[in-house]
C-alpha cells in the first residue's frame, strides 16, 4: 500500500470494512481520499480489499451484488440510466450494456464475480470487452501502460496473462516486441481520436461533416478494441479498468441522487430552480421576488443552486474523461 493512500480516510474505511465485513458504494464514495485517482492506488485498494474478505455491495442491508434474476428484472436498478448512456459501437450496444450491467452486480472482490466474469470472456462474448476498452480513460490506460512499458517501469508479463511455455518458462522478449507493437498501434490511434473530437467540438459544424467525423471515431475504437484483445491483457489489469469505471458510475450515482434529493427538498424542478437562482443573483429585490415564487427561503435556494453545480461538474468530467454521456 503506497504512502499516498495510507490516510486516516482510509484507515477508517479499512476499519468500517472490517467491522461490518462489508462496504457499500456510499461508504466509499464518502471515505476514500479524494486524491487516489491512479490506477495503481486503486489496484493497491482492490487487494487490500480481498486480501480483508471486504465486499463492495450495493446497500446497507448487506446485498452483495451477486444475485440471480430475471433478464427482465435485471434491465431494473440504479445503474440504468447510467448504461442506458454507452454508446453502441455497431451491434455490440446490447452486450456492452450487458456485461456494464453484470459489473454493476458482480462484485470485483467476490471469488463468484471473478468466476462469472471469467465464464463471459471465456463463453466468447468478445462484445463484452468493448465495454472496459472503448471507454476513453481506459484507453488512455492502455496508453500509459505504454508508456510505463517503454520506460521499464513495468514489465510485460504483469500485463498479461498465462505466458509461460509449457516448462514454466517466461519469454518476455518475444512478448515484449509483440505488446509493444500493438500499444504503438493503439496510442497513434489515441491521438487521431484526439484529433477528431476537437473537429467534433467545434462550435460550427456541417450535419455531414459531424457524421463523417463520428463514423472515422468509432471505427478507430473499433481498431482499438480489437488490439486490446491481441494484446490478452491479465485479469488483474482488466479488473483495474473496471475498477476506474465503476467510481465513474459511484460518482455520477451520488451526483444524480444529490440533484433528486434537492428536487423533492424544494418540491420545484429544474427549471423552476433555475428560474429562482437567475432572480436571486440578479438582485436583492429579484431574490426577495424568487422567494416569494417559489416558498423556499433565500439560504436553501443557495445550497440547492451549488449542490447542483456541483452535480453539473461531476457530470461533465465523467463525460469528458469516459467520452459517455451522463446529461
Amino acid at each position: 500500500m503506497g504512502k499516498e493512500i495510507e490516510s486516516d480516510e482510509f484507515k477508517k474505511l479499512i476499519t468500517l470494512g472490517e467491522e461490518k465485513g462489508f462496504l457499500t458504494y456510499d461508504d466509499v464514495n464518502d471515505l476514500l481520499p479524494s486524491d487516489v485517482i491512479s490506477s495503481d492506488q486503486i489496484d493497491d485498494i482492490i487487494m487490500l480489499f480481498g486480501e480483508k474478505n471486504i465486499d463492495i455491495i450495493d446497500t446497507d442491508k448487506g446485498e452483495k451484488l451477486l444475485v440471480k434474476k430475471s433478464p427482465d428484472e435485471r434491465t431494473e436498478g440504479k445503474t440504468d440510466d447510467i448504461l442506458a448512456l454507452l454508446p453502441a459501437l455497431g451491434k455490440t450496444g446490447d452486450p456492452v450494456k450487458m456485461y456494464l450491467r453484470e459489473m454493476g452486480m458482480v462484485s470485483l472482490l467476490s471469488r463468484e464475480g471473478e468466476v462469472e466474469i471469467a465464464k463471459k470472456i471465456e463463453e466468447g462474448a468478445r462484445e463484452s470487452m468493448v465495454a472496459v476498452f472503448s471507454v476513453a480513460s481506459s484507453i488512455k490506460g492502455v496508453v500509459e501502460l505504454g508508456a510505463q512499458l517503454k520506460r521499464g517501469d513495468i514489465r510485460v508479463k504483469s500485463l498479461l496473462e498465462n505466458i509461460e511455455d509449457e516448462d514454466g518458462i517466461v519469454e518476455e522478449d518475444m512478448h515484449l516486441d509483440r505488446v509493444l507493437k500493438l500499444l504503438d498501434k493503439i496510442t497513434a490511434l489515441d491521438g487521431k481520436n484526439d484529433l477528431l473530437k476537437k473537429k467534433l467540438n467545434a462550435k460550427v459544424l456541417a450535419a455531414d461533416e459531424r457524421k463523417k467525423l463520428k463514423t472515422a471515431l468509432e471505427k478507430n475504437i473499433r481498431n482499438i478494441v480489437d488490439l486490446c484483445r491481441k494484446i490478452r491483457f491479465s485479469k488483474r489489469q482488466i479488473d483495474r479498468m473496471v475498477a476506474n469505471l465503476r467510481l465513474y458510475l459511484i460518482d455520477v450515482e451520488k451526483a444524480e441522487a444529490d440533484v433528486h434529493r434537492c428536487k423533492a427538498e424544494i418540491g420545484l424542478s429544474l427549471a423552476q430552480m433555475e428560474n429562482a437562482w437567475a432572480k436571486m443573483n440578479k438582485s436583492v429585490k429579484s431574490a426577495g421576488q424568487a422567494v416569494r415564487e417559489t416558498g423556499v427561503p433565500l439560504e436553501k435556494l443557495k445550497a440547492t443552486e451549488k449542490v447542483i453545480k456541483d452535480a453539473n461538474r461531476v457530470f461533465k468530467r465523467v463525460t469528458r474523461e469516459t467520452g459517455l454521456s451522463v446529461t
